[in-house]
């Protein structure tokens, strides 16, 4: 009797810990990442387009995965000229296709319950082929299963190795600050 009180035991526990895990779809259509030049004259600003694309996580951290896609050739600043320089002379676009973000783990505790969450979440940013080690504040706001990623993080692109941005009249300092508006759906992983 007590070999299979202690069986049912870990078997409730391993349903437990299995129920711990979960994937935030990111629904590329409501999602969006903006970026501004800092120090830029005049100033400049744009999206990046986010492809479809999962990050799994444990809720009780501190693991993370997945990927966050975005298409190097898809930024606007709403100039075709200037958008045309940054695809060549900065992300190099036509050979380096996307910038990934990797989460590899996150500090704090994720409410996927009705609630927000504040989270420090460290990866890696591979752009122009070379990965980068970043940490980034993010703050998740979930209602049932749907849920709003909030992500900030201030890029030394020039220190990154990444031609400054010059030239068509602009000068622009060495970094570039990206807000990510990430809204998904939430999925247990069984």
């Amino acid at each position: 009797m007590k070999m299979l009180m202690g069986m049912l035991a870990a078997v409730m526990l391993a349903g437990t810990a299995v129920a711990q895990h979960q994937t935030f779809h990111i629904e590329p259509r409501e999602s969006l990442v903006q970026f501004v030049f800092d120090g830029s004259n005049p100033h400049v600003e744009g999206t990046f387009r986010v492809e479809d694309t999962d990050i799994l996580f444990d809720k009780d951290g501190p693991k993370m995965g997945g990927s966050l896609i975005v298409r190097a050739g898809t930024e606007r600043s709403g100039d075709r000229a200037r958008d045309k320089a940054i695809h060549a002379q900065v992300l190099a676009a036509d050979q380096f296709q996307d910038i990934v973000f990797e989460p590899k783990s996150f500090t704090g505790k994720v409410d996927v319950s009705d609630g927000k969450s504040v989270i420090q979440v460290t990866g890696t940013v591979t752009v122009r082929g070379v990965a980068h080690a970043v940490t980034m504040p993010v703050e998740i706001t979930s209602n049932g299963n749907r849920a709003t990623v909030r992500a900030h993080l201030v890029v030394p692109y020039v220190e990154w190795g990444l031609k400054a941005l010059s030239g068509l009249n602009i000068q622009a300092g060495p970094q570039v600050t990206i807000d990510m508006t990430l809204v998904g759906y939430l999925t247990p992983e069984n």
